[in-house]
C-alpha cells in the first residue's frame, strides 16, 4: 500500500520529524520513526481535521504502524 501524501504530511507536522517522509514505509512502527504517545495524540487531532473523521484515543493507541493509521482513516471514511 502506498501511503497517502496527506497522511505523510500530517505525520511529519505532528511529530516534528526531521526524516524524509518519502522514506517512511507502511510497516514501520511509530517508535521506529520517532513518535511518542504525545505525538500520536497530536497526530490524531491533525488527522481528524484533515480527513473530517472522529478518532478516539483508544483507536490511536491500538494502531502500531504507519499503515495502520491509513487503514483506520479509510475505515472511518467508508462509514
Amino acid at each position: 500500500m502506498l501511503l497517502d501524501n496527506e497522511v505523510l504530511t500530517r505525520l511529519g507536522q505532528s511529530a516534528g520529524l526531521s526524516i524524509d517522509l518519502m522514506t517512511i514505509r507502511p510497516d514501520q512502527t511509530f517508535q521506529e520513526i520517532g513518535l511518542d504517545s504525545m505525538s500520536l495524540i497530536n497526530l490524531m487531532y491533525a488527522l481528524e481535521d484533515e480527513f473530517n473523521v472522529t478518532l478516539t484515543t483508544d483507536e490511536m493507541m491500538e494502531v502500531n504502524t504507519v499503515g495502520d493509521i491509513q487503514k483506520l482513516i479509510e475505515r472511518k471514511q467508508a462509514g
